[in-house]
């Protein structure tokens, strides 16, 4: 299985209510999100694949842009947001 998931989208991670970019969410927090409707389309569905990656073993599940995924790459802090098993901090 694969250590790391990236998912490239047109905006630099998960907005929230106000439209700031969440650093990290919890597995655990995405139905809740979907079901609020916080999270809507193709990022609903990236939230589940990333959950769904993390049981599978994936250690980082990453949603970012592609400067987000640049920098990422190139070890640089990036704007993005991290999704993370219960109780794990990437």
């Amino acid at each position: 299985h694969a250590s790391e998931l990236i998912f490239v989208s047109d905006v630099e991670g998960v907005r929230d209510a106000n439209g700031q970019t969440l650093d990290q969410i919890g597995a655990h927090e995405i139905e809740g999100m979907i079901e609020r409707g916080d999270v809507v389309g193709g990022m609903a569905a990236k939230l589940r694949a990333g959950a769904m990656a993390l049981t599978g073993g994936a250690k980082r599940v990453v949603v970012t842009d592609i400067p987000g995924l640049i920098q990422h790459l190139g070890g640089e802090h990036a704007r993005c947001t991290k999704l993370v098993r219960e109780g794990v901090t990437p």
